[in-house]
Parts: C-alpha cells; sequence; structure tokens
C-alpha cells in the first residue's frame, strides 16, 4: 500500500510577491480610474443643488440626498424623457437586427466562396476601419437628404446598418468552422442559403453576440449623427436631448444633467452585463490565421 507525501506549499519569491503586489495596485487603480467617474455622477445625482454648488460640493458622501434631479430629467427636458428613450430604442434596435443581418451573409460569403475581387473586397473592409464617422458625415447627409430618410429612424440608424467591423469580426469567425461541416451538408442537398441559416449562423452565435453589442452600445451613444440629421425635437435621442438639458432657461443644471445621462447609461450597463460572456467569446474565437 503506497501513500503519497502531502504537496509542499510553494514558497512565493520576493521577485514573485513583488509581482503580484504591482499588478494589485494597477488593477486598483484602473478600476478607480473606470468606476471613479459613474460613482461620483451617482453621487451627484442625489446631491442638493444647494450642496452640490457649494464649496467642496458636500464632500465625497452627501449628508443631504435628494431625488429632484432624476424627477427633472423626466420633466424639464423639451419632451418627456420617454419620447427619447422610444426614440433611442428604435433607432438601436433597426441597426443591430441590420448589422447583424448583412454583416452575417457578408462575412459568410467572404470566408466561404470565391469570387473575382474577393481579397481586394476584404482589404477595403479593413481599411475602413480606420474611418472616422465624422469624415463621413457629408456624403451619409447628402445620401439621406436626397433619399427621404433625413429626420427619419431609417436615417438614423443609417451608418450602422452595415459596418465593417462587423462584416471582419464574422468572416474571422467562419474561417474558424471547419470546412468539412459545409461539405456533408452539401452532400446531403443543403443549399448555401440553408447551410448558412440552419448550421452556420448558430455555431457564430458568440460573435454574432459581440456585433450585437457593439452596434447596440455604438448605436445607443452616438451623439454627432443623431445631431445632423433630426430636424425636431420629437426625433432626438438620448444623447442629443442631454445635450439640449445641459442649459435650460440660461441655467447650467449639472443635476439635472447628470441624472439624464444615468438613466441614459443604465440600459447599456445591464445590456453588458447579461452579453458579456458571449461578447468575450466572440472577440477571442476568430482570432486566426491565415
Amino acid at each position: 500500500m503506497s501513500t503519497r507525501r502531502p504537496a509542499r506549499p510553494v514558497r512565493e519569491t520576493p521577485r514573485t510577491w513583488l509581482s503580484k503586489a504591482v499588478t494589485y495596485v494597477l488593477l486598483t487603480l484602473g478600476a478607480v480610474v473606470i468606476l471613479g467617474p459613474f460613482l461620483w455622477m451617482v453621487r451627484s445625482v442625489i446631491t442638493p443643488n444647494s450642496v452640490l454648488y457649494s464649496r467642496g460640493g458636500g464632500g465625497v458622501i452627501p449628508r443631504h440626498f435628494t431625488l429632484d434631479h432624476i424627477t427633472g430629467a423626466f420633466t424639464e427636458g423639451i419632451q418627456p424623457f420617454d419620447v427619447y428613450f422610444v426614440n433611442s430604442l428604435i433607432v438601436t434596435a433597426i441597426a443591430v437586427v441590420s448589422n447583424v443581418f448583412f454583416c452575417g451573409l457578408a462575412g459568410f460569403a467572404l470566408a466561404r466562396f470565391e469570387f473575382v475581387g474577393r481579397r481586394a473586397l476584404l482589404i477595403v473592409i479593413v481599411l475602413m476601419l480606420a474611418i472616422p464617422i465624422e469624415s463621413r458625415i457629408i456624403p451619409l447627409y447628402i445620401l439621406a437628404s436626397r433619399s427621404g430618410f433625413s429626420n427619419t429612424y431609417f436615417g438614423i440608424a443609417l451608418p450602422l446598418l452595415v459596418t465593417s467591423l462587423g462584416i471582419f469580426l464574422m468572416r474571422q469567425y467562419v474561417m474558424t468552422i471547419p470546412r468539412e461541416i459545409d461539405e456533408a451538408a452539401t452532400v446531403d442537398g443543403c443549399s448555401a442559403w440553408r447551410l448558412y441559416w440552419q448550421i452556420i449562423f448558430p455555431i457564430c452565435r458568440p460573435v454574432i453576440a459581440a456585433i450585437a453589442i457593439f452596434t447596440f452600445i455604438t448605436a445607443w451613444n452616438d451623439f454627432l449623427w443623431p445631431l445632423v440629421i433630426t430636424q425636431t425635437q420629437d426625433m432626438q435621442t438620448l444623447p442629443v436631448a442631454a445635450a439640449n438639458l445641459a442649459v435650460v432657461k440660461d441655467q447650467l443644471r449639472w443635476g439635472t444633467l447628470l441624472a439624464f445621462s444615468l438613466l441614459s447609461v443604465l440600459p447599456v450597463l445591464i445590456f453588458y452585463l447579461f452579453m458579456q460572456r458571449q461578447f468575450m467569446a466572440g472577440i477571442t474565437g476568430g482570432a486566426v490565421k491565415e
């Protein structure tokens, strides 16, 4: 009968201990930098104006609390808060559905089909990642206005209907799927359309989730393009409405503005918390070499 000796605890060397200490310090500083402004915003939302505008702003933890700023976010805007919220929700839904649909098909075609100009098209898509939306404002506005899409939900979502990032991520993920699956489906009489929707698309759920999250966050937080393309208050999205709410009756209302911003960012946080696993799987799953 053999007896196993208990494993000796591994002693940490001073170098290992120092490395861990530095890592924890850097992670703590990073958390403070990221969470600090958000926590300060929450603190300012529940702080009365008399304390918020005083010297020192009432300290880190205020002694007096109020919900007037949250109430003001719903009532002090030109339109009710729910109007801007519904506008952002509709625009974001259009952008997410369209981007997932078209980027999925385009990425699948670039990964599986051979056609003239495929390589050049892929290079153009990659180069498009470096072109910011600001440089495309004028041609997009001309296109939207001449097509009758100005001041419409479709027009607001226009820049995000199809994105080069979504096509690239989808293409990279499909490249990781063995071609034997395609061949087996083709032998069974499966068409390319049926192959994509019944086999490839379900396998690509992680990257589909990543594309949806990217599109959701971008569409929900977009400010410049909705500001340019909207012409009436009842079509404005949350970021544009927040900018208009900053100054009401020639007064800068920080508390109300921060409350409006806090209510606007909550859907993004909730959506990401539920989808973060799929998001990470989709981002890392497409890391393939050619």
